[in-house]
Order: structure tokens, then sequence, then C-alpha cells
């Protein structure tokens, strides 16, 4: 069929959504690369943009050097844009189109709402601006692009899997009618593509040259699904990973097992499934493997390479069935399926503490923290585009995390996503879904003060470390108010200007940080700044709660000051000094022998339940924080591994763990 403008640019959109409609990027990141060859040109190279998230659509190398572009654009970044051969699109909402956009669409006759999820398509030719895509040529390139990924698809047959080694690349044959073209797909060998894969095997996240040989194991006709569900302990903050693999027909639980949360522990135990370490003692290599959770799935998918199917779906239904199992009665699926079990923390959530019990309050709070710190676990969409930019303003929130991650940044993100933001208009928030669940009692007083609660931008005003508390006044609100925050009274200094989510729970307030930390010299230039994100003159309480996302925004205007060199407030330990989250590591020789010293001294206290050393100070002047902790210890076979939160503090822990014979300090890091 030959289309006849504006019809075939009309298709070529239709195409390009129904293609993001596939979600595709939900399983393909911008290294999976692949070659389409179509009857136009010279074979294209084709990225799915799934790093980028739903925003992002797919970009196309074209012209003689197509296989060495990516090249170029990796190794030498943004300034090598300028010289690529490209065609894509991206997907952006009608409203939030550029007027050439609307216009775009409107010259094919395209009627869209407000609303509507629409590709914007554009070209670039080497030294060229970027403009929307007019030419017939171009509009039939992505149209036989756009069906040929399609078609792959829908048959079942779209695998760009990047090969454990040679030069042939996965390569979809389009070919026939524009409109509905015959597709068949293989890996074949182009000028280039044995760099450019190599290029991509050297970027895998994880080195499959490490794993067992698995070459001879059996293939299995069934396909297996990896959940893993991560689990912190209440108590000491250590990150934990349950993985469990099912058989999906059957549901059986082939294996359960809490590792830490590291990509290489976790293949360990997959390939030790492969090999008959199970429940059901089977060998061999499934058809297919699920995997319920896409860091996990990013992290791992370099196996295959090996020639083993893997792809990710998070809501499938074993993986659901799984984490409510999890979820409803932990000890109960422990002891059906546990290799190992890691036990919780006693505390009894159903008991409500009394209106003046603030140590019951503040258990209670830890494990309210507990369940946004697994809602940043469990919630892939998080680390999208979408609720980056509207919280940071910005879609890299990995670097204000990092950059920014000793100022709380991460909990400012995770508290705001929790309690406002929705996926769909439709569908509930965190905090609105687990409101909805049978919750223990005291933790949904918690929650429900929480969610009730609004930021503002608070001034601290006075700090009493002794009794723990901190006045603030309500810059905006023009109100006063005394929270209790120990730890906030001894590192806070008069005068700072911080947004804050403050809310009641008994006879007590507490604060939970809602931005970054300024000083009083700056309050005029955080004033100007949400004034003009559309801050009110008179903002009511409502409008705070509806629009929490501004305070996010502040982390720009942070960042800019700090660039200028300007002096901003940092956060300290308990002791007054900088705080530094270190993990420090120790030889052992004898552990056993360690262990009981560090039992002997008073100073150090043993959690049996998650086998940890504590090592503290007592504060004999103060009734409401009667100890500081200065370090966990934790024994790792041979090792010992340390974590403190000052420089200082590694000093002294240095000192006293090197005076017991058979322990030497190796090395630490920080951040």
């Amino acid at each position: 069929m030959r289309l006849k403008f504006p019809w075939q640019k009309f298709q070529m959109i239709q195409a390009c959504k129904e293609l993001a409609q596939m979600r595709l990027w939900e399983s393909y990141e911008n290294l999976d690369f692949f070659a389409v060859e179509t009857p136009l040109e010279d074979p294209v190279v084709v990225s799915i943009m799934g790093a980028g998230g739903e925003e992002y659509g797919i970009s196309v190398f074209r012209g003689p050097d197509a296989f060495k572009q990516p090249i170029i654009i990796i190794r030498d970044g943004r300034p090598a844009a300028a010289k690529t051969n490209t065609i894509g699109f991206s997907m952006v909402h009608y409203r939030d189109m550029q007027y050439e956009e609307k216009k775009w669409l409107k010259s094919c006759n395209y009627r869209a709402g407000k609303s509507d999820w629409l590709p914007s398509v554009i070209s670039k030719k080497p030294g060229k601006m970027t403009q929307m895509v007019e030419k017939d040529h171009d509009i039939n390139l992505m149209l036989y692009i756009a069906r040929g990924i399609i078609k792959a698809q829908e048959d079942g047959k779209f695998r760009p899997v990047i090969k454990h080694r040679g030069s042939k690349i996965f390569t979809i044959e389009v070919s026939g009618d524009i409109l509905e073209p015959d597709v068949t797909v293989t890996y074949k060998s182009f000028p280039g593509s044995k760099e450019l894969l190599r290029m991509c095997r050297d970027e895998m996240v994880y080195d499959i040259s490490e794993l067992p040989d698995i070459s001879r194991l059996p293939k299995l006709d069934e396909s297996w699904v990896v959940v893993p569900v991560y689990v912190t302990s209440e108590d000491d903050g250590n990150d934990n990973c349950i993985l469990v693999i099912a058989e999906e027909e059957s549901h059986y639980v082939l294996c359960a097992d809490i590792i830490p949360m590291d990509i290489g522990q976790a293949l360990e135990v997959l390939f030790g499934v492969f090999s008959g370490d199970n429940s059901a003692e089977k060998v061999g290599i499934p058809d297919n493997i699920i995997i319920a959770e896409k860091q996990f799935f990013d992290a791992i998918k370099g196996i295959q390479q090996l020639d083993i199917n893997v792809c990710y779906k998070k809501n499938h239904p074993v993986a659901e069935d799984i984490r409510e199992s999890i979820a409803n009665d932990l000890p109960a699926f422990a002891d059906r399926h546990f290799v190992k079990y890691l036990e919780m923390p006693d505390i009894d959530l159903s008991v409500v503490p009394a209106d003046d019990d603030l140590q019951g309050w503040k258990l209670v709070q830890k494990a309210l923290t507990n369940r946004l710190i697994n809602f940043w676990h469990d919630s892939d969409y998080l680390r999208k585009n979408r609720p980056s930019k509207k919280f940071f303003g910005d879609a890299d929130w990995e670097y204000y995390i990092d950059e920014y991650g000793e100022m709380m940044a991460l909990p400012t993100y995770v508290t705001w996503a929790a309690l406002t933001y929705r996926t769909a208009k439709n569908k509930p928030t965190y905090a609105e879904k687990l409101l909805s669940e049978s919750l223990p009692e005291s933790l949904r007083i918690s929650l429900e003060s929480l969610n009730n609660s609004y930021p503002s931008l608070y001034q601290i005003t006075e700090t009493d470390a002794e009794t723990g508390y901190v006045a603030l006044k309500d810059l905006l609100l023009s109100k006063t108010v005394t929270v209790h925050d120990q730890g906030l009274s001894e590192m806070a200094r008069q005068g700072w200007i911080v947004p804050f989510r403050v809310y009641p729970i008994g006879n007590f307030h507490f604060a939970d940080i809602a931005g970054p930390i300024f000083n009083a010299l700056d309050s005029t230039e955080v004033i100007d700044e949400l004034l003009k994100l559309k801050l009110p003159a008179e903002p009511t309480t409502e409008w705070l709660r509806e629009n929490a996302y501004i305070f996010g925004r502040l982390w720009a205007l942070y960042d800019d000051i700090s660039e200028r060199g300007s002096v901003l407030p940092k956060l300290t330990n308990t002791d007054g000094e900088p705080l530094e989250f270190i993990t420090a590591h120790f030889g052992c020789d004898n552990p056993k022998k360690v262990r009981k010293v560090l039992l002997q001294r008073e100073d150090i206290d043993y959690d049996k339940d998650c086998d940890v050393y504590i090592w503290f100070k007592g504060n004999p002047d103060n009734p409401v924080m009667e100890t500081t902790l200065l370090a966990r210890i934790f024994f790792q076979n041979n090792k010992i591994k340390a974590e403190t939160n000052s420089e200082k503090r590694l000093a002294r822990l240095i000192d006293m763990l090197e005076a017991i014979d058979g322990i030497r300090y190796l090395e630490h890091e920080s951040k």
C-alpha cells in the first residue's frame, strides 16, 4: 500500500504510539542495541531508551557509520551528539507539547486531547539541528521500524540479546506492505557490529565470566519466577533481600533465601538452583525466567548472553502471591520455605503506646520508617523520569541523592512520593494504599498523622539537647511549634531554614525533613525561589499539601548555592562531628575469641536477633538519651565489618578493635 501525505504521517504517529504502549522500556535499556533492515536504506541501529523511562521511545542511528555512532556517543558524551545521523521519538502529553509539535500533529489532522500521551518524532542530520520529521522517506522508515518491532514483539520473537561473544547482532528484517509488513528475526554480522557489541559487553553490570559453567546442564520445559523482596532491619538498618525462586505453573517454591543486597550473591543462589541446590533437587535451566523487580532484572539480564531467556514482569501473579505471603506473615512463610531466616525485632505494633510514652512512639516511628525504606526498594517507578522531574525538577535523581545523601536528599524524595505521588490520576498514593490495608493500630495512627500533615518552611529558633526539643517558627503560616527530635536537637543550629512536615502523635510533635537545609542568610533567596514556583502570598495548608513537590525543587537551589562556594549547613553526629557514613573492614584471626572479648566489655551490647555488636557510650546527664551509639560491628567469617558515622569515631573504633589480639584494620569506604 502506498500512502499519501498526510495519512502516512498519521499512520506513523499511530505506530509509534502503539509501540510505546507495549512498555518495552520496562525490559530494555539503552545498551540493548539491535539492527533493523528495510528496503529503504542501509541497516539502522535501534535502541529502546529504557534508561530514560516511559517518556522516551526509540533512537535510530542511520547512515554508513550507524554502528559506530553509539560508540562515539558513549565514549565522548554530549559533544559527539552533533555528529550523529538519527531519527527517533519521545512521548509527551499533548498539553506539554511545544507549539511546533502541536502544529506538526495538526498538519496530518491528528486530533488530540490535553491528556493524550503522544509521540514527538524528530530527525537529525550531522551538524544540523533536530527537526520534526516531514520527509516521506523518513516517515516511511520510521513506519517500517515501528511496525517491525511491534510485529516481532506480538509474535514473541523480539529478544534483542547481546550474545556472550561474536559479531552477530539481533536483527529484524522488514519488507513488503508498510502497514502490515513481512517480518523475520535473526542474528547477523555487519561492518562495525563487532565493535558495538564489544562495547555493550564492557558496559554490562555484572561480569558473567565469573559465573559457574552451566553449558552442560539440561534444559527444563518450564518457567520460573524470581522475586526479590527487600527487608530492612528496624533495629540496625541493615538491608537484606529475601530471594524467592518459584515454578510459574505450580507456584512451588524451589528456593527462599535471605542474602545481603548483593548481585553477585543473588546470582550465586540462582546458579546454585540451576545445579540442583533447591527443594525439588532438580537440575537444569528453565525455558524462561521471569524477574519481578526492575533493578534486579537490570543488574542480572547479562546472563542472557548465556542463552538464558530472562524477562521482566513486576506484577506476575506468582510474584504477587509471594509478596502477599511475606507481607502478611513473614515468620510463617519463613517456617515453610527459608533456608535461613533473619528474625525481625520483636515490636508489638498492635499495642498503642500511651500518649506520654515517648520511647514507645519512637519505636512506632522506626517501624514506619522501615515501611518507607521498603517502599523505595520495591518501587521501580521512583527511579523513572516522571516522579524525579516532579520533585527535583530534573530527571537525574541519582545526582541529588548521591551528591547530597548526607543532607537527607533521599528521605525527602521518598516521603514526598509515599504521601503524594500517584502513578495515575485514579491510583492511590503509597500511604493511601497502606491505610486501606489491615495495619497494626499504632502504625495506623502514626501513618494517618503523617499523611494528614503538610510541608512548610520553618526556621529553627531554639534547641535543647538535654531534653531533645526543638522550637520551630513556620515562616509561611506564621505559627510556632515545638517538636521532639533528639538527633536534630543536638546537631541543628539556631537560624537554620528547613522544610519540615510537622505532625502530632500522642503528646508529642515529630518532624520529617521535606527539603534541603539553608542558613538564615539564604532565606530571601529561598522564599524568592518558592514564589517562582507559584507559592501564594498567603498559602493554605491544603495548598502546601497538594504542592509539596516545591520543597523538593529547592535541591536545585541548594546545588546552585553550593556551586557558588557559599557556606551551607552541615549535619553532624551527636558529638558535633561532621556526619559521614563509613563502613570499615578488619581482618580477624580468631572470631570466636574476639566475640568473647567484646561481650566482656561494658560499652558493648549484643543483639542476638541480628548478630550485631553495638558499641556505645553512656550519657548519664541525659534522661532522654541515656546512651549514644558509636558503631555497629558484624562478623563475616574471618572478617569484621563495622559501621560508624564520622572520621573521629572511625579512628576511635580502629584503636578499640586493634587493641584486641588478632584484629587488623584493612580499609574503609565512606558516603
